[in-house]
């Protein structure tokens, strides 16, 4: 019986688990229908498109296998789902592909909401790649299907029309056509609010932020914009194109540094949702903002990147690839876009950038043909801020064909029609050069008065040292005019403080502010990127290093370019996070602009043994303001910036070359400029100060030589300074007590390729003697590493070693010094800015360390700034090469005379003497001292 029983439970078992084994591999399709789509779905949100992708697929094979069961309404909302993940990576052939699929199947299954749905996506795909006229086509089919359902009350059915309207009023705003967009929008977000649904909202408050911008009314776009935001936030939805939005906006109103940090969220957004066209938009964006604000290399660089990434994906996208060439300069190829796409915005920006075009090539009737156009298509768009560039551009164009009536309505309309600060300084400086053609010269300085102000206030909203110089480059000529028309109405005064506002502000402002700790307050991970970049650059001057070393390979010339290339890249890279920090760092918005001084506070500083001669360098002239103690004066002088360019090259290359004629002649050419004019009134005076300005910079004025064959060094001490408001803040410095003393030299070790300095030995030998309290290290032991730790505490620092200058990156010019385990043997201008001196004096007894990369603003990036700004009240340095026993010569005299003169008295000693014995100025010529010339040894 039990037997029995136990055989038959057996026997049940084995049924009911065949049973089970059947009906589970009938069910199996099915099962892998719901499984593959759900999972498809998770990987979807998750933003992982490649990996969801091939679940739907797997949902798809599975459902064609259900035969009666099958769901064809399903699986085209699959195809449509498969379709999202090929637009989110930016395949849009294969995006269209499903889609056309899923119409397929719906038209089969007579599916009327799936098949409006898949017209609106088709269309939704041809806004993505610029193919407009195709995108209107299919989206009125969407609508003309939609009439079916227009007496609908279900909620899924009303969605579905709200939807046409939606992705319609989108594809108009992005045409040009706000009227359309609003008509189609307002129908959209009645439903959509009717129906609660969130995300229809939140499109169409963006868009309607999108519209309100292009008609000029930025704060309703900054509201629909905010509020889409807020609805964005709430149901987790991707929030890139508000923050590029917002990030427009600020851009308009000037806030250039608030547009940075919008358009940082929105490529962090993209590159987090993984959305190509997001990311690739949002890099472009990102350039924008560097244009505005001068930066035009890192713009570019940002095109390039967005480029590069399109192509890399081999995105199919011809708006963007138009949009991306109109700013690298491809202006023909947008326009035949744009046109042939029915963009009426694309095209009134097209024809505006051909008409520059046509300007930059004098032909005038050209450049009004465009103009009319692209006045045309902005007047049908409403965008006033397009309308006000083109103004502007008309109006220019009509000054300077001479129609100043007709050019004074346009620069009128231009301020009625924006409040766009960059704009509006414009208008002043083209009204300015208007009053000027009529020779109303007191209308012509309040308009270049008013155009500074907006320049100055934009300028004060910035915040980070290089965006302030950035900003300064290309507004020069406004302050030129300024200047030049107040000395032509004897107010040499006035003109010198307007001088002064734009020379090396960006310099004075930081030595002006307490010094910011640029990692202090800022995101963790910025900061663990810096450190993580600086040691890469670190490791790949190491390779460069010992790949230099070897000497054999065929493949050393090249693999040294590539690392090199690297180094460059890996230095963009640094900067670039730099820049990020300090955005994220809040002790750099409570920077401020500091006044520049003007002619009374620099009388009051002068005693009566000094002269101040400020120059100032226009286009067809050159100004020279003479300031003492008794008050200034000012001559202009018929010598232009090219002209002062060339002869102060072929000055320098004639010194340096050691050809006595040739230098002899352009010496005193440049004496005759530069000096003659103040000749007489100078007789009374022992010290110069120098205030130079743009390639006068790079002069040595010791050298320049009068008519009775003396030296300017002979008769005067000379100082330098980037502007008399850093000369009185340097001298103004408190000057750090003691005589603690440190020194390197080179010595005979090889750096960079570059040979040792034997001399340097003695050199430092001799200066030691002079100073009991003293740290030294010379050869392999005067590492960077040395230097930074021993920096700090001395009051006088030497340098005897080989400096290089970097043309293309100068915040990567360096001191050499051979490597230590610990550093890259490479102290450059990043690391010095970072360095907390207590320094009076420091020397640079090395080549080429008074160089520097001189901005339209007056600013030098280099290494003398570098150190003032680290603490030093002085710093001496050396316009060009100089050979290693003459330097040890001069720099041992300098430092004897130093102990009982001060520096600027030292120093023109030092040079006097060595001219005995090299009469030549390639020798002792190229030192100049900068800063605070008061400072003594003891």
């Amino acid at each position: 019986m039990n037997r029995c029983s136990g055989e038959v439970s057996a026997i049940i078992a084995l049924i009911v688990a065949g049973l089970s084994l059947l009906l589970f591999s009938c069910l199996t399709p099915s099962i892998m229908v719901t499984r593959e789509q759900n999972t498809g779905d998770e990987l979807f949100n998750r933003h992982e498109y490649n990996s969801a992708i091939e679940h739907y697929e797997k949902m798809l094979s599975a459902s064609s296998k259900l035969g009666i069961y099958r769901n064809l309404s399903m699986e085209a909302a699959v195809c449509r789902k498969v379709a999202n993940c090929h637009e989110m990576t930016g395949r849009y052939e294969q995006a269209l592909e499903y889609v056309t699929r899923a119409l397929k199947l719906d038209s089969a299954d007579n599916n009327l909401l799936g098949r409006i749905e898949d017209y609106r996506h088709t269309g939704k795909i041809h806004i993505y790649t610029g193919s407009y006229y195709r995108g209107v086509s299919s989206l009125e089919k969407a609508l003309q299907l939609s009439e079916k359902l227009e007496q609908s009350f279900k909620t899924e059915n009303r969605l579905s029309i709200a939807g046409n309207y939606l992705a319609l009023g989108q594809l108009y705003a992005v045409m040009g056509r706000s009227d359309l967009s609003l008509k189609n929008i307002d129908k959209a977000l009645s439903i959509y609010r009717s129906a609660g649904e969130s995300r229809g909202e939140m499109e169409a408050y963006l868009t309607l932020g999108t519209v309100s911008s292009d008609q000029g009314d930025l704060l309703t776009a900054g509201r629909f914009i905010e509020n889409s935001l807020k609805i964005a936030e709430k149901i987790k939805a991707g929030t890139s194109r508000h923050y590029q939005l917002l990030a427009s906006l600020s851009l308009i109103s000037g806030e250039y540094e608030k547009a940075l940090k919008y358009q940082e969220k929105a490529l962090n957004d993209a590159r987090q949702t993984g959305i190509a066209a997001q990311i690739i938009w949002a890099t472009v964006g990102m350039g924008d903002i560097y244009r505005d604000l001068g930066d035009i290399h890192r713009a570019e660089d940002f095109y390039r990147k967005a480029r590069e990434a399109k192509d890399t994906i081999s995105m199919q996208a011809e708006s963007l690839d138009a949009s991306i060439g109109l700013r690298l300069g491809d202006i023909a190829g947008a326009e035949r876009y744009f046109s042939t796409e029915g963009s009426l915005t694309g095209n009134a920006i097209t024809s505006l950038r051909m008409a520059e075009l046509m300007i930059g090539k004098n032909m005038t009737d050209s450049a009004g043909y465009y103009l009319d156009i692209s006045l045309k298509a902005f007047n049908i768009t409403g965008n006033k801020l397009g309308l006000a560039n083109v103004l502007l551009l008309k109006g220019k164009l009509l000054l300077d064909t001479g129609d100043l009536p007709a050019s004074r309505t346009c620069f009128d309309s231009v301020l009625t029609l924006t409040g766009s600060p960059e704009l509006k300084w414009q208008v002043f400086y083209q009204k300015g050069r208007l009053y000027e053609k009529s020779g109303d010269d007191s209308k012509a300085a309040d308009a270049y008065m008013n155009a500074v102000m907006v320049i100055e206030k934009i300028r004060g909203n910035l915040t980070l040292d290089e965006f302030r110089s950035k900003f300064l480059e290309s507004k020069r000529e406004v302050y030129d005019r300024l200047i030049n028309v107040l000395l032509r109405n004897k107010k040499e005064e006035e003109a010198f403080r307007i001088s002064e506002q734009a020379r090396a502000r960006a310099f004075y402002d930081i030595l002006s502010n307490r010094k910011i700790d640029f990692r202090g307050s800022v995101p963790g991970d910025l900061v663990a990127l810096e450190q993580e970049k600086r040691f890469e650059m670190q490791k790949l001057y190491d390779l460069l290093q010992k790949i230099e070393n070897v000497t054999a390979g065929t493949l050393r010339g090249s693999e040294i370019d590539n690392v090199k290339e690297s180094i460059s890249r890996a230095q963009e890279e640094y900067e670039d996070i730099i820049r990020r920090i300090k955005l994220s760092n809040p002790s750099y918005a409570n920077m401020v602009a500091a006044e520049p001084a003007g002619v009374e506070k620099l009388i009051q500083a002068l005693d009566d043994h000094t002269a101040v001669l400020s120059y100032w360098v226009s286009d067809d002239n050159l100004i020279i303001w003479m300031i003492t103690r008794k008050g200034s004066d000012a001559r202009k002088i018929i010598a232009g910036s090219d002209y002062l360019a060339s002869l102060t090259e072929s000055a320098r290359k004639a010194v340096q070359s050691n050809r006595p004629v040739e230098s002899d002649q352009s010496l005193s050419a440049l004496y005759n400029i530069l000096v003659q004019p103040f000749k007489e009134d100078l007789t009374k005076f022992e010290r110069l100060v120098i205030i130079p300005n743009g390639t006068l910079h790079f002069l040595p004025f010791q050298a320049l030589k009068n008519s009775e064959g003396r030296y300017l060094v002979e008769q005067f001490s000379i100082i330098y300074a980037p502007s008399a408001s850093v000369y009185l803040l340097t001298n103004e410095r408190s000057v750090p007590p003691g005589d603690n003393f440190m020194g390197v030299a080179l010595s005979d070790v090889t750096v960079d390729n570059k040979p040792g300095l034997p001399g340097t030995d003695l050199e430092l030998k001799n200066i030691l003697t002079l100073f009991p309290r003293n740290i030294s290290a010379s050869g392999l032991s005067s590492t960077e590493t040395f230097v930074k730790r021993n920096a700090a505490g001395s009051n006088i620092i030497h340098f005897a070693t080989h400096g290089t200058y970097n043309f293309r990156q100068p915040l990567y010019s360096c001191l050499l010094f051979p490597p230590g385990g610990e550093d890259d043997g490479r102290l450059n201008v990043w690391e010095v800015l970072e360095m907390k001196l207590n320094a009076r004096l420091v020397t640079l007894s090395a080549c080429e360390t008074g160089l520097g990369n001189i901005t339209g603003g007056d600013e030098i990036t280099g290494l003398s700034r570098a150190f003032l700004f680290a603490g030093s009240s002085a710093v001496v340095v050396s316009l060009w090469s100089v050979a290693d026993y003459p330097t040890s010569l001069l720099m041992t005299s300098f430092y004897r005379h130093l102990k009982t003169r001060p520096a600027g008295e030292a120093l023109a000693f030092a040079q006097r003497e060595i001219m005995k014995t090299y009469p030549q100025p390639l020798y002792w010529a190229p030192f100049v001292l900068i800063g605070n010339g008061n400072v003594t040894g003891e």
